[in-house]
């Protein structure tokens, strides 16, 4: 398949609602296009989607599912946070612990750290992000195998 059919492809799952394949095989998650409780989309020029989601308050979650295979992985939350004391969110992989993790710096769409965690079957992941701090917008959620 060429780049540019790899590239339509992309498009057209994240238009159906779908999780699409990034660049080397990264599985890549819209937060507009996830499930959302008390968050709100907003327009942020330079991120995926033209969109983030804004986690408003104590009760905000947003609410992603990757269809995985058996196997090891590694998440990596992109965001943008307005200030250090307002970078933090929650996370949940599928049954896991409850994370905290933070946008890398200020004021710039960045990735957080990655996060390794591993899937026993295949089928549904279900990861769920929460409020931490105020003000913390997300763009996207990438997923990749590693070994």
């Amino acid at each position: 398949m060429t780049g540019r059919m790899m590239a339509v492809v992309a498009a057209l799952a994240l238009v159906a609602g779908c999780a699409a394949m990034g660049p080397k095989g990264v599985t890549v998650l819209e937060m507009e296009e996830a499930t959302l409780t008390k968050a709100a989309v907003k327009d942020l020029a330079g991120a995926s989607g033209g969109k983030t989601v804004l986690l408003t308050d104590e009760s905000s979650e947003v609410t992603v599912t990757a269809n995985l295979k058996k196997g090891a992985y590694e998440v990596t939350f992109y965001g943008v946070a307005p200030s250090y004391e307002e970078d933090a969110f929650y996370v949940r992989i599928g049954d896991g612990e409850e994370m905290r993790l933070v946008i890398s710096d200020i004021a710039k769409l960045l990735p957080s750290k990655p996060v390794k965690f591993s899937v026993d079957k295949d089928g549904p992941c279900k990861i769920l992000i929460s409020f931490a701090e105020e003000n913390v917008q997300l763009d996207r959620v990438e997923i990749k195998a590693v070994k």
